[in-house]
């Protein structure tokens, strides 16, 4: 597979070739549903596909200070989807913005949760004290709106709002809460949940059923059939694992034949510094294996 073959690919794969745009909700909620997990912003090279690029017209941030009626849609697209539970949302992976489908949450939830209440890890160390204020204040108030959660969490200033903004994005990463829909005011305001009282019970039993080796490995299946190919750099980058881990889980899912190394002919340990991508997030960092899915 060339390059431009797998460029070609992933704009089917993303939505953004001729004939295959999201132009609706509709289009949206299945978009996150096939592919399991989507940024609402791609502000980097990663292999990540968004909302934003697969809806056609101007991109948001070409235009930046003006709402095109197609940024409008995707962009209030964070606060109706999960308004109505069609999916989660919230800054998950890199801390962006990310939907993602009931099907695929149980592995995300899996690996980045923590299975203990947020009351014990606070008394453990785990939390700070800003996080548990933030997470009683949700806790009492459940689905409370982003301006009601800043009155209530201390004096209205800018340290102050940029440290419930660093609260609130470690809340969302490690699965503590999330979005629940909110307003579609001026720049949209999120409401905020416990993702223990939000999401329905059978999606948080799958998760803490699963092995967390199993749940890396069944998420990054599914990372790789999205993107059709990768490179260990890329792959640790996204999910910030480390590299040996995904070099062992890559190895694993080639043995089991869910997916083939298309880089090299080469032994496995020279295939790890053989490949068709280099990574894209560390330029000093030489070219990792290229993994393509056997679909």
């Amino acid at each position: 597979m060339t390059l431009d073959e797998l460029i070609e690919r992933r704009k089917i794969r993303y939505r953004q070739a001729d004939g295959t745009h999201v132009r609706s909700e509709a289009d949206a909620l299945d978009f996150i549903n096939d592919l399991g997990f989507v940024w609402l912003i791609n502000l980097s090279d990663a292999d990540l596909p968004s909302l934003e690029q697969a809806n056609p017209g101007v991109y948001w941030r070409d235009d930046y200070k003006e709402k095109t009626r197609n940024a409008a849609w995707w962009w209030a697209w964070k606060q109706t989807l999960p308004g109505r539970k069609a999916c989660c949302y919230g800054k998950v992976l890199r801390g962006r913005g990310t939907f993602i489908s009931w099907e695929c949450f149980p592995l995300l939830y899996a690996v980045y949760a923590s299975v203990n209440d947020y009351q014990d890890d606070y008394r453990d160390g785990i939390l700070s004290r800003e996080e548990k204020r933030v997470l009683d204040l949700i806790a009492a108030h459940q689905e409370i709106p982003s301006p009601d959660l800043r009155r209530k969490f201390g004096p209205i200033g800018k340290e102050v709002t940029r440290a419930l903004d660093r609260v609130l994005q470690h809340l969302q990463e490690t699965f503590r809460i999330t979005a629940a829909g909110g307003s579609l005011e001026g720049w949209t305001i999120h409401n905020w949940a416990l993702v223990g009282d939000w999401v329905a019970e059978e999606h948080l039993d799958r998760a803490r059923s699963l092995d967390l080796r199993e749940a890396k490995k069944q998420l990054l299946l599914r990372y790789l059939r999205m993107s059709v190919a990768s490179s260990v750099g890329d792959i640790a980058w996204v999910f910030r694992w480390n590299r040996r881990e995904v070099a062992e889980l890559v190895q694993e899912l080639v043995q089991s034949g869910d997916v083939g190394d298309r880089g090299s002919r080469h032994s496995w340990s020279d295939v790890l510094t053989v490949g068709l991508c280099a990574p894209t997030h560390n330029a000093q960092t030489p070219a990792s294996i290229t993994i393509d899915c056997t679909i």
